[in-house]
């Protein structure tokens, strides 16, 4: 089976992106294709504590929420030697595939400390993340959705699209065809939209006859 390593072993799969919450959404159309073509995998995903729980909501693989709140609030040079330690433990996994599709510094650090045989990155924003590890020939082409997905066919050759997202179970059942997921929320206060503002969006869609699945996270707060 395509997704055993020449050992027997389930193959294990990391991908890396930590921020934003936005970004984080639109990974998880890669998450779901990756379990989807490798079924007996075992996948598993690193991702900044303040996005945490957005991917969790997808239940989907095993979330490695990176406590880089904590060391921002220390001093990321005081805390060096903790990130160290944390992001080298990845090491205990064994495993067989990394992939970054964030490409900055620190998740290329995560990537390159997790010890994975193979590693991608799908970009290098930094001098120090061109080095750390190989970056999929660029320029970047079409969405961000599609770009990850061409970056994890490199390295994971059976990968197909699945076209589908883990937050849309959140739709009921119903044949109603035209559906609007609405998943927001920020990191940064400055960023947040009113809760009221959202749900007089998502109330305003349903009366136009949309089925709409709405996810609010503010605050570190999560509503359904």
């Amino acid at each position: 089976m395509e997704e055993r390593t020449k050992k027997g072993a389930v193959m294990k799969i990391l991908m890396v992106r930590f921020s934003a919450i936005g970004d984080c959404v639109l990974a998880g159309y890669l998450a779901q294709s990756i379990c989807d073509s490798y079924p007996n995998s075992e996948l598993h995903w690193m991702v900044e504590d303040r996005c945490s729980e957005i991917v969790e909501l997808m239940n989907i693989g095993t979330v490695h929420a990176v406590p880089r709140t904590q060391w921002r609030k220390q001093g990321d040079i005081k805390t060096l030697i903790p990130q160290y330690k944390w992001l080298n433990a990845m090491k205990k996994l064994h495993l067989d595939i990394a992939i970054d599709i964030q490409g900055h510094s620190k998740t290329a650090w995560a990537t390159r400390l997790s010890g994975a045989k193979k590693r991608v990155s799908a970009r290098a924003t930094d001098v120090i993340a061109r080095y750390l590890n190989p970056t999929y020939p660029g320029p970047q082409v079409g969405h961000e959705i599609d770009w990850n997905f061409t970056v994890a066919k490199s390295v994971l050759p059976q990968l197909h699209s699945s076209n589908s997202h883990p937050l849309s179970k959140n739709f009921a059942h119903s044949p109603v065809a035209r559906k609007v997921s609405i998943t927001t929320g920020a990191g940064h206060p400055k960023k947040l939209i009113p809760v009221m503002e959202l749900q007089r969006l998502s109330s305003n869609l349903t009366a136009l006859g949309y089925e709409t699945s709405t996810t609010f996270i503010q605050s570190h707060r999560v509503r359904l």
